[in-house]
Order: C-alpha cells, then structure tokens, then sequence
C-alpha cells in the first residue's frame, strides 16, 4: 500500500510538473495572442472615438453602433481577465504592478456612470448616453497604449539609424495631427489641408506660427488637439513612448530605443537616459503644473464664462510657453485683455518660458541642488553630520546659464535704447522695462508678444532676428542655434586671438567634436534660412524683404513671432516655412546622421594642409 501511495504521488509529481512545462510552453504564445487581439479591438475603438467625437457620422448612426461599443469594451476586459490569468500562471512575463492595476481599474470601470462632464464638453456630446463615451474613452486609451507598444517594437526590431527613427516618429504624428484638425467638431469653419498642414507641423515643432486664428477657428476639441501635439513635440514622441513602455510594460529598454531616446532628450550615455527619462517628463509636468496653477489665478474669472473655459485656458497657455510653442487659446494672444497689465501672468509665462529653454538637465542640477540644501536644513535642525557632495564643475551648464543670462540682460537693454522713444513710447518706465524685458525672453523661441512687433524699427527687429537665430539651450523644448553653438563661436574666436591651438574654459578643453558641430550648425543654419528667404521673396515678392526674413527666421528658430504675413503666404511658400520648422526642430546634426551613412573608420592619416582664410 505505501509502495502504491509513493508511486500515485510521484506520478501526480510528474504530471504536476508536465503541466507547468506545456503550460510554460502555451502561456507565452497565449499572451501574444491576446496582445494581437487587444491591437485588433482596441484600433476599432480608437476609429469609433474619433468617429464620435470628431462628429464623422449623422444623428441616425449613432445608436446603431452602441452595439460594437459594448462589444468592444468587453472583449477586451475578457482579454485583459485572460492576461492577468497568464502573467500569473507559469512562464509568464515579467509585468509592473502599475500595469497589473491599469487592467483592473479598467475592467472595474467598465460601467461606471460618469455624472459630470465639464461643461465645454457636454454640449457635443447628444447623440449617445454619456456612459458610451467613457467607455470610447476608456477604449482609447488602450488604443493609446497599443500604438506605443507598436511604436516600441519598432523601435527594437528596426535595423534603421536612430537618427532616422527620431525623424519619422515627428513625421508620422504631423500627418496623423493634420487629419485629426480636419475633423468637423474640432473647426467651427472649413480649414484647408494646407493650414491644417502648417499647424500641425508649428504645433509639433513647436514654433506657434499659424495662417488661422486659433480663437476663432477651432473649437474646445481642435484646441486640446494642438494642446497634445504642443506637449508631444516639446517631449518628443520617443520620449512619451518609452516612458509609457516602463511605466506599464516593461521594466528596461531596448539598445536602440535608448540611442534614440539620446536625440530626443539631449544626451548621449545609455545610463544617462535610463535615469533621467523619468525626470523629464516629471520636470515637464512640475513646471506645467505650477505655471498653470499661476495663470489661472492671474487672469479674472470674469474673461470665460465657465469655469472649465477658465481651466483650460490656464493649461494650454501653460503647456504652451514651457514647450516654448507661443501658441493661445484665446483672440490676439498675449495682447489680450486678459493679460494687458497682468504681471503676474507675464512674468509666469516668462519664467516657464526660460526654464523650458534652459534644458532638462540644466533644471535637473538645479533641483538637485536644492534637494541637497532641504537635506542640510533638516540634518542641521535634528543635529546631524551636513552631507557634502563633492562639486564637479559642469561646463556645459556654466555656458548655458551664463549665455543665457548674457542674452537676456542684452536683450533688455538693446530693445530699451532702441524702442524707449519709439514702440514703448506710451509706457511708464516701469511698464517699459516689463515690456522690454518679455520682448527679450520671446525671441529665445517661444512667439508670445505683449506688444505688436510691427511697430519696431527695422533696427530692433534685426535685433530681434539675431535671438531668434540663436534660441534656446541643447536638451530643452526650444529651436535655434542653441546657445551652445554661439558661446562656442565667441570662444573659438578669443582661443584664435590668443594662438591657442585649444578652446579653453575653467581649466577644461573643449573637444573637436563639439567644435565641429558648432560649425556646423552656425554655416547651415544661415545657408537653410537664406534659401528660404530666396524662394518665398520669389514666390511672395509683395510681402516685403524685412517681413520675409523675419518670418523665416522665426520659423527655423521655432519662435512663432510674425510681423503679420504668415495668413498671407501663398502655397508654396507656406511649404517653405513648413520645411523651415521641420528643419529647425530635427537641427542639422540629426538630419545628418540620419542621411549621411557612416563611413568605415581607416587607419590612414593624411597630411594636413593649412588654407588661405
């Protein structure tokens, strides 16, 4: 009988562990089934969302599809019951808690009555229960979350530079961004493909020049579509990807999606970007939080009628100059009503505007610090040992935030002297420095403009044009030159003055690397916006030379200041102006990279030749 009992066990042992091998063997085949399903669901979703909101449909439609909305919303909770299933059983995949909760919280939701909806909302929504479009919502999420997972594949499985991934990821959003604004509930008008074209790629380069008036022309839903693209241009599609993909897939990222997150949040170790993926997004969402909060407050609720109007204005303004988009919500912009005389909202969107051109790391070291100093304060107050970190010189923030302030100081001064009696003349003193002051800070990219640049002479808008050209700082959201490249310049030059064979700065030497790309970016730029001029002064002759070159600065620097002619480009040069943006978000060293094929490293050196300059 004991010989009979071990045998049964060991047997009920062997098909225990048979089990668990077949299993180990299905799960993983079973769970990419579901993922294939969930896709396949969750893109009809996405179609049905956009059919809705975007009003693509007429009243009598409306009801026959509820039918698939309920189809859809449960099988992909059965889906998502099976994969939790799966990822518990043997051989499933590794999984964030935070994802786990995501598929519960969905699947729990999946009837909830929404009994508020925002006022500037609900008027467009009459044809469904107002549960049906939770659940579209709750159904494009996941739509969301499918196109990042084939976005991530793509970025593992491509055997195409990253450089070149970067590219196409800000291509494919402009072409999906452009039909979204066509949609009939996002325009109270009729746009052209072209405008809706042009938007989209100002949007997502942001740079904030726009043919249409955006007041006018869209509606609540056009406007948070280019709210969207605003925040996916100033973080970059990669960045936004990936860190869905940690936060609710996976744990790590693949080689290629770090090199390509290395172009997207402006650096280069595989370490860094690792660390501080986070940290952007988290920068970006503190800074946006903090300026929203501030314009809300800043502007009298007696501009909107609801409250919601109210938000929403705050937010977008906000997003806005921290990606230094220079995009409104709102008629004439910052020349509104709602911001003449409001300081506190000029001197917020002028500090999101700064810190968002500054960098990402620049802000990290700064927050770091502070950290650092909360700790001592606290250890001091409890009597503990201060805790000292050794200082390491970063040379790379040293020249940002003193080229940085060198700007400002310039650009206060120089638009002082030359506009206190002219284009300021009808200010105080204290008005004129506020005024001078924001007049300097917007060229740095970002295309709000408290007074119309119109009315400065020819002097202070060359003036104007060469902060524009230069712009903000490497790793931020801002265009131009970046500040880098012209600090370079000006070191270069003093180093050559001095017979220095090399840039010296704080007992360290700049790399020839670095050199190199400056030059680069300095000769390319100016080559890429006199072409422009040159094809639109062919296209547009009538418009004005000075306008022209403005325009054209203003579109490579990704500023979105105009001296008024931007509704008044024709076609073709409408497509000048989209190439400039385009151009001016990817800079020169990424195009390159992506173009240019690596040519074979050769253990030959060559003479060298010094030439007549």
């Amino acid at each position: 009988m004991k010989k009979f009992i071990k045998k049964l066990f060991y047997l009920l042992k062997i098909i225990r562990i048979k089990i668990f091998e077949w299993i180990s063997k299905i799960n993983p085949r079973l769970l990419n089934l579901t993922y294939i399903l969930i896709s396949f669901f969750s893109f009809f979703g996405g179609i049905l969302t956009i059919f809705f909101i975007g009003k693509v449909y007429t009243p009598a439609v409306a009801n026959d599809l509820v039918p698939y909305i309920n189809f859809i919303c449960w099988s992909v909770s059965i889906l998502y019951i099976i994969q939790i299933i799966l990822l518990i059983l043997p051989g499933g995949r590794r999984f964030s808690w935070l994802n786990l909760f995501i598929k519960i919280l969905f699947i729990s939701t999946l009837n909830y009555f929404v009994y508020y909806i925002p006022d500037f909302i609900s008027g467009y929504l009459h044809e469904l229960n107002y549960i049906y479009y939770y659940k579209l919502f709750l159904i494009f999420l996941v739509f969301l979350r499918t196109i990042s997972h084939w976005i991530e594949n793509i970025y593992r499985i491509t055997k195409q530079h990253p450089a070149k991934i970067f590219i196409l990821s800000f291509i494919f959003i402009i072409i999906v961004g452009s039909i979204l604004l066509l949609l009939p509930a996002a325009t109270y008008e009729n746009v052209k493909y072209e405008d809706s074209l042009f938007i989209t790629v100002s949007a997502v380069c942001v740079t904030g020049l726009t043919p249409l008036n955006i007041a006018t022309t869209f509606t609540w839903l056009g406007k948070l579509i280019i709210l969207i693209l605003i925040q996916i241009g100033g973080l970059g599609i990669m960045t936004i990807t990936s860190f869905l993909a940690l936060s609710f897939t996976r744990s790590d990222l693949s080689l290629k999606e770090q090199q390509g997150l290395g172009f997207s949040i402006g650096t280069s170790t595989y370490r860094e970007v690792l660390k501080n993926l986070y940290l952007v997004v988290l920068i970006t969402l503190f800074f946006e939080s903090i300026g929203a909060v501030l314009i809300y407050f800043s502007v009298p609720a007696n501009h909107f009628n609801t409250v919601s109007q109210h938000v929403f204005f705050a937010i977008f303004h906000s997003v806005s100059a921290f990606c230094n988009a220079g995009f409104s919500s709102i008629d004439a912009g910052m020349m509104n009503s709602a911001f003449v005389n409001n300081y506190l909202g000029i001197f917020t969107i002028s500090g999101l505007i700064i810190f968002g051109g500054l960098g990402f790391f620049v802000i990290k070291s700064f927050v770091d610090n502070l950290f650092l100093y909360i700790k001592n304060f606290f250890r001091k107050l409890f009597k503990k040992d201060k805790i000292i970190k050794p200082k390491i010189v970063n040379i790379n923030n040293i020249i940002v935030i003193r080229t940085t302030i060198i700007l400002l100081i310039l650009g206060i001064l120089g638009i002082l002297v030359l506009e206190a009696n002219r284009g300021l003349n009808g200010f105080n003193w204290f008005n004129k420095i506020v005024h001078a002051f924001f007049c300097s800070v917007t060229p740095r990219t970002a295309g709000f403009n408290t007074i119309d640049f119109a009315i400065f002479s020819p002097a202070t808008i060359m003036f104007i044009i060469i902060l524009m050209w230069i712009g903000a700082s490497p790793g931020s959201t801002g265009g131009g030159i970046k500040t880098t490249s012209i600090a370079l310049a000006f070191l270069n030059a003093r180093s050559l003055g001095r017979s220095q064979e090399k840039i010296r700065y704080k007992n360290k030497t700049i790399s020839n690397a670095s050199i190199q790309k400056a030059f680069v970016i300095i000769v390319f730029s100016l080559l890429t916006i006199f072409i422009g001029i040159i094809f639109i002064c062919a296209f547009d002759p009538h418009l004005g030379f000075m306008n022209i070159m403005f325009e054209v600065f203003s579109a490579f620097g990704t500023v979105g200041l105009s001296l008024g002619i931007t509704p008044d480009l024709s076609l073709s040069s409408k497509i000048v102006i989209i190439i400039e943006m385009f151009i001016g978000r990817m800079q020169f060293v990424i195009l390159f990279l992506a173009i240019i094929k690596k040519t074979k490293q050769r253990l030959i050196k060559y003479p060298e030749v010094d030439l007549n300059l």
